[in-house]
C-alpha cells in the first residue's frame, strides 16, 4: 500500500528532473566573414575558431562590427594554439554519445519519449535518496547519463557540446574528464542532500560544472585570451546563467542545487588544474588531473556529512509498516471469511484479531509516529497521512476486540465507521502517491 523521486515502491514528492538548461542557438554567420561550416568561422584562411566561437554562443546575436586584422590575427593563433595541443576532442563526443546511446536504449525497452515518469526513471539507476543513501551510490554515476525525455537531452547536449570542445582543448582530455565527472558526482550529492525525496536525472550538474571551468579560464587565462573572444563568451555565459537562474525560480523541476554545486565545483576544479602554460606545454596537463579528483572527493565527503540520514531511518519505517500492514490486512480477511463460514463465532474472531492482527500493527504505528524530526515537508506530510490511517484501523479493530469480549453493538457501529475511514484515508494514500 506504501507507497519520486523514487517512485520505489513508494514515491514521496515530485521527480526532481535536472535539467531545465536553455539551449543555446548556434552562432550566426559574421557580417564581412566568408560563410564556413556551422558553428565555425573563417579566419581569413589562418584556421577556424569553431569551438571557441561557436561556445560563446547565445548573447549576441545581432549584427556586429567587422573584426579588425589584429582580432582577426589573435583570433587565428589561439585557434591554432588550442588545436595544436589538443587536435582532437573525443572525451566530449564520448559522453555526448553516451547520453544519446542510454536515451536511445530507454525508448527501445519503452520508456516514454517525452516525459518518462520516476517509475520509468528508477530502474535505469535514476538517483533517488533512500535507495542511493542505503548502499546504491552508484546511482550517484549512472543518473549523470539519463534524461527525462528528448527536450531534457537535446538542451544539455547542446550547451554541452561547443562549452566541452572549448575546456578539453584547453585543459586536455584527461583533466576534462576528471573534471566533468568530478562537477556531476558532487552536484549529484548537492542535490541528494536538498532533494532526497526526489527522483533526480541528468548530465546537468556536470555540464554545468564545464560551464563554471570556462568561468574559470576567462578569469586565469584572460592574458592569453584574445579580447574579442573573452568578452563574448563572458556575456555569453553571463546571459545563460541569467536565464538558468530565473528559469529555476519558475519552475520547481529544476535541480538549481546540481547546477549551482556543479558550476562552482567546475570553477573550483579550473582554478587547481590551470596551468599557465597549458596550451604551450600540454604534454605536462594530464598530470593535474589528480587535483580535480581528490577535490572532488573531499567535497562530496563534505556533502555527505550533512545528508539528511533521517530519510533513510524513515523510509526503512515505512518499509516494515507496509510488510506490517500485509500481514495483518491478511490475518484479518482470513479470520473474517473463517467467521462467515461460520467456523470462528464473534468472540473467536475477535480473539484472533487481537492476538493476530494489533501486536505488530501497534508496534509499526509506534514507530512511525516517533521518526526522527528533521524529515523533508513531502515525507513528513506522507508519514503523518500513513499515521493517520494507521491510527484509524488499528481504533476500527480494537472497537471490534471491545465488541467480542462485551458484545456491545455500538462498538459493531463505531467498528464499521472507522473502518470506512480508514478504507478512504488509503485510497487517499494511493491518489496522493499518483499524483506525486
Amino acid at each position: 500500500m506504501v507507497g519520486e523521486s523514487s517512485d520505489r515502491g513508494g514515491p514521496f514528492e515530485h521527480p526532481r528532473q535536472q535539467g531545465g538548461d536553455a539551449p543555446s542557438p548556434r552562432d550566426d554567420e559574421r557580417p564581412g566573414l566568408p560563410k564556413t561550416e556551422p558553428g565555425s568561422m573563417d579566419l581569413g584562411g589562418r584556421g577556424r575558431l569553431s569551438d571557441a566561437e561557436s561556445a560563446a554562443a547565445p548573447a549576441e546575436r545581432n549584427a556586429q562590427p567587422e573584426l579588425s586584422h589584429r582580432d582577426r590575427r589573435e583570433l587565428a593563433e589561439f585557434h591554432a594554439s588550442l588545436h595544436a595541443a589538443t587536435p582532437k576532442t573525443p572525451v566530449t563526443y564520448t559522453i555526448i554519445a553516451l547520453n544519446v546511446a542510454v536515451f536511445g536504449v530507454m525508448i527501445a525497452r519503452g520508456v516514454p519519449f517525452l516525459s518518462p515518469t520516476a517509475q520509468d526513471m528508477l530502474p535505469w539507476g535514476a538517483g533517488f535518496g533512500p535507495l542511493t543513501m542505503t548502499g546504491e551510490w552508484w546511482r550517484l554515476l549512472t543518473q549523470m547519463f539519463l534524461h527525462f525525455g528528448i527536450i531534457h537531452l537535446l538542451f544539455n547536449m547542446w550547451i554541452f557540446k561547443d562549452a566541452g570542445q572549448l575546456v578539453e582543448r584547453w585543459l586536455g582530455s584527461t583533466t576534462f574528464a576528471a573534471l566533468y565527472l568530478t562537477s556531476g558526482l558532487v552536484g549529484g550529492v548537492a542535490s541528494l542532500s536538498v532533494h532526497p525525496t526526489s527522483v533526480t536525472a541528468g548530465a546537468s550538474g556536470a555540464v554545468f560544472g564545464v560551464i563554471g571551468a570556462l568561468a574559470g579560464l576567462l578569469l586565469v587565462a584572460r592574458h592569453e585570451t584574445p579580447q574579442h573572444l573573452a568578452s563574448k563568451l563572458g556575456s555569453s555565459l553571463g546571459s545563460l546563467l541569467a536565464i538558468n537562474l530565473a528559469y529555476g525560480f519558475m519552475n520547481q523541476s529544476v535541480d538549481m542545487a546540481a547546477h549551482g554545486v556543479g558550476l562552482l565545483t567546475g570553477l573550483a576544479c579550473c582554478l587547481l588544474v590551470y596551468r599557465r602554460d597549458a596550451l604551450h606545454a600540454p604534454e605536462h596537463r594530464a598530470s593535474r588531473a589528480p587535483l580535480a579528483v581528490g577535490a572532488g572527493a573531499a567535497l562530496v565527503l563534505a556533502l555527505m556529512s550533512v545528508l539528511p540520514w533521517s530519510v533513510v531511518h524513515a523510509s526503512d519505517a515505512i518499509d516494515a509498516f507496509a510488510a506490517a500492514e500485509d500481514r495483518a490486512i491478511n490475518a484479518y480477511n482470513d479470520g473474517l471469511r473463517r467467521a462467515q463460514a461460520g467456523e470462528l463465532d464473534d468472540a473467536a474472531f475477535a480473539a484472533l484479531v487481537e492476538a493476530d492482527c494489533l501486536p505488530e500493527w501497534r508496534a509499526s504505528r509506534r514507530d512511525l509516529i516517533e521518526l526522527d524530526e528533521g524529515l523533508p515537508d513531502s515525507l513528513a506530510q506522507r508519514v503523518d497521512r500513513l499515521v493517520d490511517y494507521a491510527t484509524k484501523r488499528q481504533a476500527a479493530w480494537e472497537a471490534l476486540v471491545e465488541y467480542g469480549h462485551t458484545g456491545d453493538d455500538a462498538q459493531v457501529r463505531l467498528w464499521a465507521k472507522l473502518s470506512r475511514d480508514a478504507d478512504r484515508l488509503v485510497a487517499s494514500l494511493g491518489n496522493a502517491d499518483e499524483d506525486e
